[in-house]
């Protein structure tokens, strides 16, 4: 019998002035995963692929993805914010 998954985001909500630096941390109960997925969704709007990550870090622009199998952990740091940057993040396990 296998049990869910289980995903969660921390912290559920963030406010922040633009040029701040931001850090949105996901963690998952299970390990046993193809990759994990990082979206991004406008108001209103559909939610659009971030990044896919199996295990390894990336960087694309002012956004750094890492991913830590070992602890379950993966986290979406954002240097320097801008306006455009407010939006709904959100992590999907796979």
């Amino acid at each position: 019998v296998s049990c869910p998954q289980t995903v969660e985001q921390h912290p559920p909500f963030l406010s922040v002035q633009v040029e701040e630096n931001i850090t949105i941390n996901c963690t998952y109960s299970d390990q046993n995963f193809q990759g994990l997925q990082w979206f991004r969704q406008n108001l209103g709007k559909s939610l659009t692929l971030l990044i896919y990550l199996a295990s390894e870090s990336k960087q694309e622009g002012s956004f750094k993805f890492m991913i830590n199998r070992k602890f379950s952990h993966s986290s979406l740091h954002i240097t320097a914010s801008q306006s455009g940057d407010s939006v709904t993040y959100l992590c999907v396990v796979k």
